[in-house]
């Protein structure tokens, strides 16, 4: 009895400081929703409105938020088709010291700052970018290609670059934990690999 008592003491700085920084600010937020915009005061009033939320559903933003949707399913499932067999390979055929320079060549990215990444990728496909210049070199192109930097391409590109390897490692440590019974059990049933 007393050692439950001094657990559930010990859990309340935890609790207090979870409820004051996370819980409190989200209802804070859901709360100021409903209020309601006065440019006078350039501040908000408290009222009961859906404002808040008719802007957010308003047809401009409306069509943001699909394209954001559809970027985030198209690199979630280019990660995922890209990722899922970089991790078969690195599991079931790469050597140990395969794997580690495959590990190391998806996580030095992350050792260098996202805004540095970022402008990596402006050398990559700018106007006078590596692959710009390539193609112009090798007669492909008589002048370099606009859309390659400032296009949905280049974000798709971007985010993919950024959030293959959280595909890449659950999708490994995920096959590390397949018992390889299972695998020599499906084969004598008659599975391919």
């Amino acid at each position: 009895m007393i050692e439950r008592r001094n657990t559930v003491l010990l859990t309340l700085p935890v609790l207090a400081t979870l409820l004051a920084l996370a819980v409190a600010p989200l209802i804070m937020v859901f709360i100021w929703s409903f209020w309601r915009w006065d440019p006078a005061s350039y501040w908000m009033r408290p009222a009961v409105a859906l404002d808040a939320y008719r802007a957010v559903f308003s047809a401009d933003r409306a069509v943001v938020i699909v394209k954001t949707l559809r970027l985030a399913l198209v690199t979630a499932v280019l990660a995922l088709l890209l990722g899922y067999p970089v991790a078969l390979y690195m599991d079931q055929f790469a050597t140990p010291r395969q794997k580690i320079v495959l590990m190391l060549l998806f996580l030095v990215p992350f050792f260098t700052s996202y805004i540095v990444r970022t402008f990596a990728w402006r050398l990559i496909l700018g106007r006078t970018g590596l692959v710009n210049s390539v193609l112009l070199r090798l007669g492909v192109l008589q002048e370099p290609l606009e859309w390659l930097l400032f296009s949905e391409f280049a974000v798709q590109v971007g985010l993919l670059a950024s959030y293959l390897p959280f595909m890449i490692f659950p999708v490994l440590l995920s096959f590390d934990r397949i018992d390889l019974a299972i695998l020599e059990a499906s084969e004598d049933l008659g599975a391919t690999f």
